[in-house]
């Protein structure tokens, strides 16, 4: 009989043991001492992971494409928001002292954040304009690529 995955045994195990080492996850899933600010992050993480995975055993992800596509980038935002808003903050929270302090980004943060998207689709950018041609077969050793317009002319 397979295993559960590892998220549902992560959860049996914090929530079953109690106790002091219980306290992150619980106030990331239901809020603790009234502080629920990312109450709303992580059940909308699960909600779009669930779905995305939903969506994905159905057959009807193999016959549409923009099913497919929506389904994929629901399973990256679900994890991106899991893994960032749901793994590293609430390791800080309660401190060690007990208090919980609640965490939002700064603008700085965001923006940083932000430039390194950015930075990465540009590389992405720059990396598929050599590629593509070179899987197309367009491009052989000593020739230069033709400079293509971005948009179809009409």
């Amino acid at each position: 009989m397979p295993y559960p995955p590892q998220p549902c045994s992560a959860l049996f195990t914090a929530f079953y043991a109690g106790g002091t080492h219980a306290t992150s996850i619980h106030y990331l899933f239901f809020g603790l001492h009234g502080k629920h600010a990312l109450v709303p992050w992580i059940w909308t993480a699960v909600a779009l992971n669930i779905g995305s995975a939903i969506v994905l055993h159905l057959p009807v992800s193999r016959r549409s494409l923009t099913a497919l596509n929506v389904a994929c980038f629901a399973a990256f935002a679900g994890i991106w928001i899991e893994k960032g808003m749901g793994l590293v903050i609430p390791g800080f929270v309660p401190t060690p002292l007990g208090e919980v302090v609640e965490y939002s980004p700064s603008l700085n943060e965001t923006l940083i954040c932000l430039g390194i998207w950015a930075f990465g689709l540009l590389c992405y950018t720059i990396l598929l304009r050599i590629a593509v041609p070179i899987l197309q077969g367009k491009f052989e050793v000593g020739q230069s690529v033709p400079a293509e317009p971005l948009l179809a002319k009409a």
